[in-house]
């Protein structure tokens, strides 16, 4: 896995530890207004968001070694 797929896999860690936050916050303020149904939706399309980064990093970090060590492996012995 290349640096910068690790660093898009950590900020986007981060950024769902922070959306997991913030729905705590507004289910524990809940008062059932629209704009707490508003703030709902918003953070699970950015948690959703936050989890199609993660799994695109790691997918991509995948390929990446397998691709490496198919690489490693016919290299001649020489």
């Amino acid at each position: 896995m290349t640096r910068s797929r690790k660093l898009w896999l950590v900020a986007a860690v981060l950024f769902l530890a922070l959306v997991a936050v913030q729905l705590w916050i507004i289910v524990s303020n809940w008062s059932g207004t629209s704009r707490d149904w508003f703030q709902i939706v918003l953070a699970l399309v950015q948690g959703s968001l936050a989890l199609t980064v993660i799994t695109s990093s790691l997918r991509s970090g995948r390929r990446t070694d397998s691709t490496d060590a198919t690489a490693e492996d016919e290299s001649p012995a020489g």
